[in-house]
């Protein structure tokens, strides 16, 4: 599964790849974040609270 960044302005929504890849079992929807602790889901997470900072 590829994530996605999904931003809504105005009631308008656009969503962008960030082309990263992840196992659908490795995915918590409910937090919108990957799941464990293996380096790649460490880096996965860390990069979506560099994206989280970037978006006001």
């Amino acid at each position: 599964m590829v994530v996605y960044l999904r931003i809504t302005v105005d009631g308008v929504s656009s969503e962008i790849s960030t082309k990263r890849k992840l196992e659908p079992t490795r995915w918590d929807s409910r937090k919108g974040r990957a799941s464990g602790s293996k380096d790649d889901t460490r880096a996965l997470n860390s990069f979506i609270d560099i994206l989280s900072h970037k978006v006001p």
